[in-house]
C-alpha cells in the first residue's frame, strides 16, 4: 500500500510582498547615491574654507623663508602664486555666499 503525500499547493499570499516603498527606494536609489557624492563635495569645499589661516600663515613662513634665503626668489614665487591662488578662491566662495544669504 503506497501512502500519498499530501502536498500543499503554494499559494501566492504564502510570500512577503515586495511594498511600494521598496520599489520607489530601488528606483531613487540612483538619486540617493548622487546626493552621497554632492554632500562628500560639499563637505570638502567647507573643509577647504577652513584651511584659510593656515594658508595665510604658511604665506608667512614662506615669505620669511624667502626673506631668510632659505629658498630662492623662482621658489617663493611659485608657491607664493599656489597659495595666493587658493586663498582667492576662498574668497571669492565666501563672498558668493554673503551674497547669496541677502538676496
Amino acid at each position: 500500500m503506497s501512502a500519498k503525500r499530501k502536498t500543499n499547493p503554494v499559494k501566492p499570499w504564502d510570500f512577503d510582498l515586495v511594498y511600494p516603498d521598496d520599489w520607489l527606494s530601488l528606483l531613487l536609489f540612483p538619486l540617493s547615491g548622487l546626493a552621497i557624492i554632492a554632500e562628500e563635495i560639499r563637505d570638502r569645499a567647507l573643509a577647504e574654507l577652513s584651511e584659510k589661516p593656515a594658508l595665510q600663515e604658511e604665506l608667512l613662513r614662506h615669505r620669511m623663508s624667502f626673506e631668510s634665503d632659505e629658498i630662492t626668489r623662482e621658489e617663493y614665487e611659485e608657491r607664493a602664486a599656489k597659495l595666493l591662488a587658493e586663498l582667492d578662491t576662498i574668497e571669492e566662495y565666501e563672498k558668493k555666499r554673503q551674497e547669496d544669504k541677502h538676496s
